[in-house]
């Protein structure tokens, strides 16, 4: 319950993701990655196979989380920032 408000705003699609441009470096690397892991997977038997699923897995989940995270803690410190201003008038 802490968070409940930024938890809200961080997990509601608001459509504010169809106005956000990555770029073009951001599509690339997102390329690069996907015919990387494709090529990886064609080189492994099936025990290899499985356990890179688990490790992608596992990273993406990470990453997730640090997303949440550093989100979290920009959007407090951001309110701060505001209200310190605010207060200073």
């Amino acid at each position: 319950m802490k968070n409940a408000l930024i938890d809200f705003i961080f997990s509601t699609d608001c459509g504010m993701i169809e106005k956000i441009g990555l770029g073009e470096d951001y599509k690339n690397l997102s390329a690069n990655e996907l015919d990387l892991y494709q090529k990886l997977k064609a080189l492994m038997n099936g025990e290899q196979n499985e356990l890179f699923e688990k490790f992608i897995d596992a990273n993406m989940q990470c990453a997730s989380m640090s997303e949440e995270i550093y989100f979290k803690e920009g959007f407090k410190a951001g309110f701060r920032i505001v209200v310190e201003c605010l207060t200073d008038c």
